[in-house]
């Protein structure tokens, strides 16, 4: 006995398409996340005249040391940080060391 199968229909082939991958944020603007993420923590130190949001600030901008494609909130961070304790040395360095006689 000969059994006649229907013919199966096997699907045509899909052309290969691109996969979008989201698009990555440049250097310059993590930069400048780095620059808020100090603006911001030391809007809240102000407000509530703690140590402690700049402090989170930090430790958020050195958590983004460690994801690749973060780096620049780190060094946005760290460079406007680096820029303001240099800025309190020389303000303070001119205006001379107090006479506590």
């Amino acid at each position: 006995m000969s059994e006649n199968l229907p013919p199966s229909e096997t699907p045509a082939p899909k052309p290969d398409l691109p996969q979008r991958s989201p698009p990555e944020l440049g250097f310059g603007v993590m930069f400048v996340l780095g620059i808020g993420l100090v603006i911001v923590s030391g809007i809240f130190c102000l407000l509530s005249q703690s140590p402690a949001p700049l402090g989170l600030g930090a430790l958020v901008a050195l958590v983004t040391l460690f994801i690749s494609g973060w780096r620049g909130v780190f060094v946005g961070f760290v460079t406007v940080i680096g820029i303001l304790l240099l800025a309190v040395v020389v303000i303070c360095g001119a205006m001379g060391t107090p006479d506590f006689r």
